[in-house]
């Protein structure tokens, strides 16, 4: 029996002060549970015009921000190659130094989004981890730069498989589609996958929502909530006990490491 602790953000949208408290938490949370694996990830758009560091790197500097506080993988958001193209997402690669997943969406000759993986492995205490990134349809940017709409439904049995031969026990999707696509998602019946993590729609999932025995989550918007999943793996499958978010307030200290970091990047953009 291997219990872990799954926290999870999505649409952060450049709150840097909550984004701050959100490192608090999770430091925190770690230490309350020393002898449980405790991951932190993100569903994606951490960047947003509305804010002057997020404006000024064009969002780069919301991935250097999540590294240091914390977050292990994250989805590649629908916003930020719209708003910058494609390029960009080198760069949010290199500042978070955490994988960044993206796997229906290719480019014409059907590689991955440079900046991107479809999947990766996140070893977890005893166990290995399998995420997947979906990011929902782009439309008129995904027509001017040619690129492949691949099935989810396809591509996420494509990678399971890729997931099990690399060692996965168990997968979770990380799905920037909306809570409608990820009913439909939870209706598949995908071998192994027993927890979609959601964004786009900024809908807060307080306790979570269960559909076919996988349960879908989402933590609201705006750095507001920090959701988490209690889970165990029992050998054979992993059993998601409960969910339920944490209100990211004033009373939350903000973390000095990400202070820290901001003002790094204030100076560097002056």
């Amino acid at each position: 029996m291997q219990p872990l602790i799954i926290l999870h953000s999505n649409d952060i949208h450049g709150q840097v002060d909550g984004l701050a408290r959100i490192a608090t938490l999770v430091e925190d949370i770690r230490a309350q549970h020393p002898t449980t694996p405790v991951i932190y990830v993100d569903a994606g758009d951490s960047q947003d015009l509305s804010n002057p560091l997020s404006k000024a790197t064009q969002g780069v500097a919301m991935h250097r921000l999540l590294r240091v506080a914390g977050c292990q993988m994250s989805v590649l958001g629908n916003k930020c190659m719209r708003r910058y193209g494609m390029g960009v997402v080198k760069d949010y690669a290199l500042a978070a130094q955490f994988p960044i997943l993206q796997a229906n969406l290719r480019l014409p000759e059907g590689s991955a989004i440079p900046g991107t993986l479809p999947s990766a492995l996140l070893p977890t205490g005893n166990i290995q981890l399998g995420f997947i990134g979906l990011t929902t349809d782009q439309s008129n940017f995904v027509n001017e730069h040619h690129l492949q709409i691949e099935s989810p439904f396809r591509v996420i049995k494509e990678q399971i498989t890729q997931l099990k031969a690399a060692g996965a026990n168990t997968v979770i999707l990380l799905s920037h589609m909306g809570l409608d696509m990820d009913h439909v998602l939870a209706n598949q019946h995908f071998d192994d996958v027993a927890l979609i993590i959601g964004g786009h729609w900024h809908v807060l999932l307080e306790t979570g929502v269960r559909v076919n025995n996988v349960m879908i989550t989402q933590a609201g918007s705006h750095a507001e909530y920090l959701g988490r999943v209690d889970a165990v793996w029992d050998g054979k499958q992993l059993r998601i006990e409960q969910a339920s978010v944490i209100k990211v307030d004033s009373t939350i200290p903000q973390h000095p490491r990400v202070l820290a970091e901001i003002q790094a990047i204030e100076s560097e953009i002056r």
